[in-house]
């Protein structure tokens, strides 16, 4: 159960999953360290009742007795009993009915995270791959987004659930433990663009440039090495148009549970990338829809980068790279923190429930919209990344 803090009303939270994700310290100068737990303000409506237990509580001692659990399951069983004999139709008063309302109204009602929701409430939603720890979100933030959902839970109901007057959260980050550090991935970026303006021939500038791409689409798209490795030729389009607008994308087959685009996504290719995948895609010596869309110039030929070589390039650099996945990190926390909500996040990643993809056709939702907002913080990424520009200015061979 969550412990109280008296001194700034808040509940702090320790998620029972993290005993199952590998512990801290990762490498210190490729990760951010992240806090085990999160503190979450009580709404003020419960503030002072809260602080009334507490203070008749030994420090040390639980907040609650024992018993209390069944105290309340009486109480309800008492209260739905005097609701049944006025509504015979509805379902009684249970402990778990009251948690799944409390899930709806602050998941349908008050926008919050369904996967926030689930972690708070115990019912962890079917279905829903993408946890938290893929993601590395600030304190404030995550408390400012639980105020936001309370409040207008709380309108509807018509109650006080006003949860803003609490002390300031300290700045801790909850999440993953392999987000990596932006002045690590800076570096890389750095190396990276820096081989490819050094190369001494057309073949270093095209390997170069090549690993560049694909960390890119590591770092822009959040694809798996494997993904990044498996890439085919036809599965690019650079000349697409969404509703007649221009909206080249990248169709990954194979990929988990949306069976409505038969077994495959389509993710817009970002503007960051767009300069050197038209040279690179432009410039392959064969382009059957099959064919490696991408490959490394060797002295023995042309040689499809797989992910063991291209996890062997990284790992000749002359500065460290932080792992690979770590790029699908990156990329869903910047979305949800500038902007993009669950789904639109999970669309891109590919981590949606099944039954709830975007390419339902059972569902309303905007994928239009989703694009538009994805391919907008693309470009804040590459800002914040300080991705080069003008890298694909000279063709490769």
């Amino acid at each position: 159960p969550p412990a109280y803090d008296p001194q700034s009303h808040t509940l702090v939270y320790a998620p029972a999953v993290w005993a199952r994700l590998p512990q801290q310290p990762q490498p210190a100068d490729l990760f951010l360290p992240v806090a085990s737990h999160w503190r979450l303000p009580l709404p003020a409506l419960l503030a002072p009742r809260w602080r009334e237990v507490a203070e008749r509580t030994p420090p040390g001692q639980a907040l609650f007795a024992r018993t209390l659990p069944e105290q309340a399951r009486a109480m309800l069983g008492r209260i739905g009993q005097r609701w049944l004999a006025r509504h015979p139709a509805d379902a009684p008063f249970t402990p778990g009915r009251l948690r799944r309302a409390w899930t709806n109204l602050t998941q349908i009602l008050g926008g919050l995270d369904p996967l926030l929701v689930g972690w708070l409430s115990g019912l962890w939603p079917e279905g829903h791959y993408p946890p938290l720890f893929y993601t590395t979100l600030s304190l404030p933030w995550l408390a400012c987004r639980f105020e936001q959902a309370l409040e207008k839970v709380g309108q509807s109901l018509g109650l006080s659930l006003d949860a803003s007057q609490v002390l300031p959260r300290p700045l801790l980050l909850m999440g993953s433990v392999y987000h990596p550090r932006l002045s690590a991935l800076r570096r890389a970026i750095r190396a990276l663009a820096r081989a490819v303006a050094e190369a001494a021939t057309e073949a270093e500038r095209h390997n170069a440039l090549t690993l560049l791409t694909l960390y890119g689409l590591a770092l822009f798209m959040g694809l798996r090495i494997g993904e990044a490795g498996r890439l085919r030729y036809g599965w690019f389009d650079l000349e697409a148009t969404w509703r007649g607008d221009p909206l080249p994308w990248l169709t990954l087959s194979e990929a988990k549970g949306n069976r409505f685009t038969t077994a495959a996504r389509i993710v817009p290719l970002p503007p960051p990338l767009l300069p050197a995948l038209r040279v690179l895609l432009a410039e392959a010596p064969e382009k059957p829809l099959q064919a490696p869309a991408f490959g490394f110039v060797t002295p023995r030929g042309r040689a499809p980068a797989t992910p063991e070589r291209i996890a062997a390039r990284l790992r000749a650099l002359e500065v460290p790279v932080p792992r690979w996945h770590a790029g699908r990190h990156l990329l869903r926390s910047f979305l949800l923190r500038y902007g993009m909500d669950h789904e639109g996040a999970n669309l891109i990643l590919g981590h949606q429930a099944a039954g709830e993809e975007a390419w339902n056709p059972y569902r309303t939702v905007d994928i239009g919209a989703h694009f538009h907002v994805y391919r907008r913080l693309t470009l804040a990424l590459a800002r914040l990344l300080r991705w080069p520009e003008g890298v694909a200015g000279r063709k490769s061979p």
